[in-house]
């Protein structure tokens, strides 16, 4: 036990010595500041480390064939380690301030009962130097807080401050993303006929391959009639595809510009449906009288006069310009149907000319088959012979769908590339700065909501909580900390070490003097000799002179 108060009066900085000799409520009052402190780091750290658990080692970007945001690189090891160092650090240095303004507190404490002995102009001195004090200790803790509680800040309202990033990185890429939507869709579309082409392929021979497996003839495989039409079953096949991608791209930047004017008339639709529920909610407050939202241009009178008429008409207006745009959406719709529907027509047109073409083709083909069939005599040694052939024809076309697949996918990520490295390209960038600018937009938007107003209010509380947990101990210990013996112990322990040590300078000090007005006497002393030695040079002729001095 005593080892634990010792770590504790360690942390709060007391000389356990001089505690010992103090009364039973210092010593309570020494464990109360040593755990509170203790408390201080681990809150201050918990806020830290949660508040910067997002910094370093991630990348979030926008994913269009999912059509949503995926982490690309993200390091979770470095970004514990970095949040742990970081809140290390900060609860740290805040635990040490603190700790340091406690120190300092115990020499300026009067001892208890000793004030009647100053005078008024002392205890007025005394008191506004206290008050300087606690000012200049109550801004350094606001000012810490208040730094703490931005970042606390945008963690606790990440989900709504990474959407609104998202929107705002979505608008600003919009022509960027369409032209990679574009020209993923082209390869998509290649993709696909490439793929039914080479199916195609594999199919024919995977039904030749069976044929022989079931003892068919061998001479299936070298007959030169049956390989003719195969390769015109094929081309057909590829005909036919190409002939619906040529449909399809006469309709394409008709259909483009169509399905933009729709979503244009989508996002007029959307603004002015959000104005007819302000001015609703406008409306309707005018008309009870009371006002929860804090809305503009309310009257606070429970009447429909001259603003609730206002709130109506623009209710009206705003529908109907609504509905006119509903309407050229709806417009728009139809004709997109009808495009999609003479589309679907003449692709089916095309379908039911080119398989007529097929099925006369596998016609003859199975013709051919049947006669060879009719002549057949087994071979198995011909047959396995065969077989391996065709193994090695069907596993080198699958080879060929995957290689064809893995340069597709290829291509798209280097166009993608480029346009990422474009200079028109605007990186989602998740930090501090983003994050902020982004929170600042949420509570300070064109048009006022309640999302706003709630984000707005719900920051005012985080403040003050952090605020609150920062500024308490040192206003507690200011302010409401019990009369103390052991303030008094250690001013007096100081005192008499400085005297003490004030003493012993004194003496250097005197000794040293000493020993220079010693050395000063014989320096004075020997300057005068040399003075009256020039002088009686002075006197003499200069041959005898220069005798002398010989």
């Amino acid at each position: 036990m005593k080892k634990i108060s010792l770590l504790i009066y360690k942390v709060a900085g007391i000389d356990p010595e001089s505690i010992e000799i103090a009364p039973k409520v210092d010593k309570i009052y020494g464990h109360h500041l040593g755990v509170a402190l203790s408390f201080t780091f681990i809150i201050v750290f918990m806020i830290g480390f949660y508040s910067f658990s997002y910094i370093g080692g991630r990348s979030i970007e926008y994913d269009i064939a999912t059509n949503s945001f995926i982490n690309v690189k993200s390091n979770e090891s470095l970004i514990f380690f970095l949040s742990v160092l970081i809140a290390f650090t900060i609860a740290m240095i805040i635990t040490l301030f603190d700790r340091m303004l406690f120190m300092s507190d115990w020499f300026h404490v009067r001892p208890f009962g000793v004030d009647k002995h100053y005078s008024v102009p002392e205890s007025a001195t005394y008191g506004l130097k206290k008050l300087f004090r606690i000012i200049i200790r109550i801004a350094m803790s606001l000012a810490v807080a208040y730094s703490l509680s931005i970042f606390l800040e945008l963690k606790v309202f990440e989900s709504e401050v990474l959407r609104n990033m998202q929107i705002r990185h979505l608008e600003d890429n919009k022509p960027i993303y369409n032209d990679l939507r574009d020209y993923k869709k082209e390869l998509e579309e290649s993709k696909e006929n490439l793929n039914n082409e080479l199916n195609n392929e594999l199919n024919i021979l995977q039904g030749d391959y069976n044929i022989i497996l079931k003892n068919d003839p061998s001479d299936l495989v070298s007959n030169p009639d049956i390989a003719k039409l195969d390769t015109k079953i094929i081309n057909n096949t590829s005909n036919q595809n190409v002939a619906i991608q040529k449909i399809r791209s006469e309709y394409k930047d008709e259909l483009y510009s169509l399905d933009q004017k729709r979503e244009k008339h989508d996002q007029s639709i959307l603004t002015i449906s959000k104005e007819i529920e302000t001015y609703k909610k406008s409306r309707d407050a005018e008309i009870a009288g009371y006002n929860p939202e804090n809305l503009a241009n309310i009257s606070g009178k429970p009447t429909c006069g001259l603003r609730c008429t206002y709130w109506k008409k623009q209710i009206r207006n705003a529908s109907e310009k609504r509905d006119d745009y509903i309407a050229l959406k709806n417009t728009i719709t139809s004709q997109i149907k009808h495009i999609n529907s003479e589309i679907n027509a003449r692709i089916q047109t095309i379908d039911s000319n080119f398989n007529k073409i097929n099925q006369e083709l596998l016609k003859n083909k199975n013709e051919i088959t049947d006669a060879i069939r009719k002549k057949f005599v087994g071979d198995d040694e011909h047959r396995d012979k065969v077989l391996k052939r065709y193994d090695a024809k069907i596993t080198a076309l699958k080879k060929k769908i995957i290689k064809e697949e893995e340069e597709i996918t290829l291509r798209y990520n280097s166009k993608k590339e480029a346009l990422f490295s474009g200079t028109e390209f605007k990186p989602l960038t998740d930090g501090p700065l983003s994050r902020l600018t982004a929170l600042n937009l949420l509570k300070h938007p064109k048009i006022e909501t309640l999302e706003s107003k709630t984000i707005i209010k719900f920051s005012f509380w985080v403040k003050a909580f952090v605020i609150f947990l920062e500024i308490v101990p040192v206003l507690s210990k200011m302010f409401f900390s019990p009369p103390t013996s052991y303030a008094f112990i250690v001013q007096g322990k100081v005192g008499r070490a400085n005297i003490e040590e004030l003493k012993r300078n004194e003496k250097e000090v005197s000794e040293h003097e000493k020993e220079f007005f010693a050395s000063k006497e014989d320096r004075l002393r020997q300057n005068h000799f040399d003075k009256e030695k020039n002088r009686f040079y002075k006197t003499l002729p200069t041959n005898k002179k220069s005798d002398t001095t010989n």
